[in-house]
């Protein structure tokens, strides 16, 4: 008996330490994405008063926009998730018993960590071919697409953490109700 207690003891330690570890990784990729839309909006604000004032746009404006989009949208991503501020149709859940509602919240997360576990996959495969090839974007100015490719996967395997988390939580509260 004793033994079970001691268990669950460091177990809970282990999830605890873990979902912070977790949340720190979350905050920094949240702030790496800020930080990305700052140098993207100064880069394209540079880009307009070099056209307005010299007649001359800078190089790989284009590109660099292009290849930083998607690392600031995905990066974003598990941050909204754990906040709980994404998509959802609360006109047809709140209506819902709070079993019911907790219940699809777990198949919810169950199924989306699913899709986001397959996607996960293809997007680190996609990253490493990226990353041996050095592919590049560009022929004014060369912007490597590895480092998106990367940012991208890595908030596709957040996500399916944080599915996990959020199954869990429903299940938690599942019993509880």
């Amino acid at each position: 008996m004793e033994s079970s207690v001691r268990q669950k003891l460091m177990l809970r330690r282990f999830l605890t330490k873990g979902e912070r570890l977790f949340g720190g990784i979350n905050r920094t990729t949240d702030a790496t994405a800020i930080v990305l839309i700052f140098l993207v909006a100064l880069w394209i604000v540079s880009d307009v008063l070099a056209r307005a004032l010299f007649n001359h746009p800078l190089p790989g404006t284009m590109e660099l926009v292009k290849t930083a989009l998607p690392a600031v949208v995905f990066l974003t991503f598990t941050h909204t998730l754990r906040i709980g501020r994404h998509v959802r149709m609360l006109i047809f859940v709140q209506r819902l018993p709070n079993r019911s509602r907790e219940m699809l919240d777990i198949v919810g997360s169950l199924f989306a960590l699913l899709v986001f576990i397959m996607i996960s996959i293809y997007v680190w495969d996609g990253a490493w071919e990226t990353f041996l090839r050095r592919d590049y974007e560009g022929t004014q100015l060369r912007v490597p697409i590895y480092p998106t490719h990367f940012a991208v996967a890595l908030a596709c395997t957040m996500l399916s953490v944080q599915y996990v988390i959020n199954m869990f939580g429903a299940i938690k509260r599942f019993r509880q109700s």
